[in-house]
């Protein structure tokens, strides 16, 4: 009977956690729309103020994502060699500027 390898374990599930963690997440709020109150011809009635924290806290966490997982990938040095491969650009350099202002309109 082999035995099963331990050294990576908790590394393997990971991402299963993490969809767990995202299903329950959208379950929620999909409970959170639900709790809302029913107006006299059955729909539902949400507050400005609701509306207003909820689109801004999903554009809040749209961005953040946004730039945490393109920032780095974008201000990589390409001369950067297999030894260092999360090596930054200058701060002065003209790529530097040039990624910052693509990436700000979009043309990245």
């Amino acid at each position: 009977m082999s035995k099963l390898p331990t050294s990576n374990d908790d590394e393997d599930w990971t991402p299963l956690y993490m969809s767990i963690i995202a299903g329950g997440s959208t379950c929620l709020g999909a409970a959170v729309v639900f709790c809302h109150p029913k107006a006299a011809d059955g729909s539902r009635v949400v507050s400005e103020r609701t509306m207003s924290f909820s689109l801004a806290l999903a554009a809040s966490v749209m961005v953040t994502v946004s730039v945490v997982s393109l920032g780095p990938e974008c201000l990589q040095n390409p001369n950067s060699g297999e030894n260092s491969p999360y090596e930054m650009m200058s701060f002065w350099s003209f790529d530097f500027l040039q990624r910052i202002i693509s990436c700000g309109l979009g043309c990245a």
